[in-house]
This record gives C-alpha cells, sequence and structure tokens, in this order.
C-alpha cells in the first residue's frame, strides 16, 4: 500500500512537471526561480559565505564563463541571474560529466547556456584528465593533484581537448568576451589566467577563483602567484572567508576559498 502510494506522488509530480515545462514562460520561470536562485538562497540563509557573497552581485544582462562547470550547479544559478538578456558559457573537461549538464540544460537549466566540452588551461592543444572513479568533481590536470590521484590507485584518465580563454575568445569574436568569469579547476587556476592574459589587460572582467593544491605549501605558492599576475593586471583582489583585501603582503590568507577580483 505505501509503496502504491509513493509511486502515485511520483506519477504526479512527473505530470506536474511535464505541465509546468509543456509552458515557455512557466518553464522559464521555474529555471530561473525555482531551480536556479533560490536553491542558492535556501544554501545562503544556511551560512555559506561564498553563496551568500554571489548572491549579492549583479549578474543581469551579463555574459558569464562558468570554467569547470562540473554538472552545472552553479551554471544553474548563473543562469537564472543573468536573466534573459544575458549568457553563460560553461566548460567542463570531463566527457561523462559533460553529457549531464548538456541534458540538465532546458530543463534544472535555463537555456541561455553554452556548454563547451574542453578543459581549459595555458594554451590550444589536448590534455590527460586524471578522474578519481568515486569523486569525478575533483578531476584534476594539476601534475601535483594529479600525482595525488594516482597514488591513491582509483582513478581512470582521458585525453580531452584543451582550449586557453584568450584563444576561445579570439575565435569566436568580440560577442564571446565575458564579463564575469568563475574558475574552479582543482589546481589549474594560475594556468588558466596565464592562458588568458589579452582578455584581463583588454576587457578586465570581474573574476570569482576557488583556490586549490595539493599540499598547504602548494596552495601557499598558487595563490601567491594568483595575487602576483592579477595586480599586474591592476586587479584589486578581495577574500570572501576572511573579508579582507589581499596582497602579496598577506596573500596566505588567501590560500583556502575564494578570491573576487575587479
Amino acid at each position: 500500500m505505501v509503496k502504491a502510494i509513493s509511486k502515485g506522488k511520483l506519477s504526479l509530480k512527473a505530470l506536474a512537471k511535464r505541465l509546468i515545462f509543456s509552458n515557455p514562460a512557466s518553464a522559464y520561470l521555474t529555471r530561473r526561480i525555482i531551480f536556479g536562485r533560490r536553491g542558492f538562497e535556501k544554501r545562503g540563509f544556511r551560512g555559506s559565505l561564498e553563496v551568500l557573497f554571489l548572491l549579492g552581485l549583479n549578474f543581469r544582462g551579463k555574459l558569464v564563463f562558468d570554467v569547470g562547470s562540473y554538472t552545472g550547479e552553479m551554471t544553474q544559478f548563473f543562469a537564472a541571474s543573468v536573466d534573459r538578456n544575458g549568457r553563460v558559457v560553461a566548460f567542463e573537461a570531463n566527457p561523462n560529466v559533460y553529457k549531464q549538464l548538456v541534458n540538465r540544460i532546458g530543463r534544472a537549466i535555463d537555456t541561455n547556456v553554452l556548454a563547451v566540452n574542453m578543459a581549459v588551461g595555458l594554451k590550444q592543444g589536448t590534455c590527460m584528465l586524471y578522474i578519481r572513479n568515486n569523486e569525478p568533481a575533483t578531476a584534476s590536470i594539476d601534475p601535483y593533484i594529479e600525482a595525488q590521484i594516482i597514488a591513491e590507485n582509483n582513478y581512470y584518465v582521458l585525453e580531452v581537448p584543451m582550449c586557453s580563454l584568450d584563444t576561445y575568445v579570439s575565435s569566436n569574436g568580440d560577442e564571446a568576451v565575458p564579463d564575469f568569469i568563475k574558475i574552479d579547476t582543482e589546481g589549474a587556476e594560475f594556468d588558466i589566467l596565464k592562458g588568458a592574459i589579452r582578455l584581463l589587460r583588454m576587457y578586465h572582467p570581474e573574476l570569482f577563483i576557488e583556490i586549490h593544491g595539493a599540499t598547504w605549501v602548494l596552495k601557499e605558492k598558487n595563490i601567491e602567484n594568483v595575487v602576483r599576475l592579477l595586480q599586474e593586471q591592476e586587479y584589486s583582489i578581495y577574500h570572501v572567508e576572511s573579508d579582507r583585501a589581499i596582497s602579496l603582503r598577506n596573500c596566505r590568507l588567501a590560500s583556502e576559498g575564494h578570491i573576487y577580483c575587479k
């Protein structure tokens, strides 16, 4: 009896979802409000500093690059936040995860998203992506994190296409210049920025970067390299978790967490 009731609830839920998404207006509102910002607002109320900070930014009408999209949780938020006149380009290197991302576009994620199945790094070409069997979200092209994954002996490797942001933008024209770039790439942050020097220098997009590294020492080196490069491009840098402005003098404060740069 209980199973029958549960199955009935699932059927009603599926029917309601089908009715909602059969109408373009209700589908848009559902993707934007319920699947997009509302879920993030709930997380923000639970105390996520990253989420609270992002909710305070204005994305309306902007072009956002989501570098390291995974299955699209952040992509979903950006798609809802840029509104009808904005767009999102979501870069995901793992082809298996990319399929999940694409399947969510037009359903949980609004249709103003272009999914790109490429790693982002220093230059155009290919790279080896090391992926934990039980944690595909932590896949990396960083050699030190790769070594950790290999030592755990529970992984697989894929050769995937790679682009630099400078190459991607130059090959797609002015319409591809982002206003905002989010980077969450398990240790490849510095190489991605080096591969975007022309973009940073000419267009100065806002940046939101999660800092990674295989060890604490490597995280400190990573943030030092990132801060030096961004200061050379005349960015101001803010560490979300410590609520502090960041320079080379105090950059170790930001060895973990997120930095916002503009």
